[in-house]
């Protein structure tokens, strides 16, 4: 074989395998919103227990996106930013609920339908303010048995 062809081949392999290389970064690594089309929301918590950055945001148990940053307001409460995925559709009567998404104590936001008639069923847009609110914590009904315990006890 020709060396000159060779070394053709070699270098169509070389260019090839940086271009696959690049474009599974983009898919799989840190440039993901380069590729996949995103909406930004802003939610307002009066606290936002175990939220960080990369919290995931859930709807009917579906991940539709991840928590961005979250931000401590002067005047009292939190703000998380929260990039959605523009494909997914996110309604106005729907509720954003801080609630745990496992045993472990995981925290995770997730969209709830609020049952309220009168609220607009608008799907939200980029750029949105909403306001949402820190489910209970499961493990306070098993705090408040344990307090009743010992009231029973004293009361006996």
């Amino acid at each position: 074989m020709n060396e000159r062809v060779i070394q053709f081949r070699v270098g169509v392999l070389v260019v090839a395998t940086a271009i696959i290389t690049a474009i599974l970064v983009m898919l799989f690594g840190e440039m993901q919103s380069l590729v996949r089309r995103q909406k930004t929301v802003y939610i307002e918590f009066d606290s936002a227990p175990g939220v960080t950055v990369d919290t995931p945001v859930r709807k009917s148990g579906i991940l539709i996106g991840r928590v961005s940053d979250v931000e401590l307001l002067n005047e009292g409460g939190v703000l998380v930013t929260a990039r959605l995925d523009a494909t997914r559709t996110v309604l106005g009567n729907e509720q954003c609920l801080i609630s745990t998404g496992s045993l472990l104590g995981d925290a995770m936001l997730e969209f709830v339908p609020t049952g309220d008639p009168s609220v607009s069923t608008e799907p939200i847009n980029d750029g949105d303010f909403l306001k949402g609110l820190v489910s209970k914590d499961p493990l306070d009904v098993v705090r408040v048995f344990a307090n009743m315990e010992e009231d029973m006890v004293r009361a006996l």
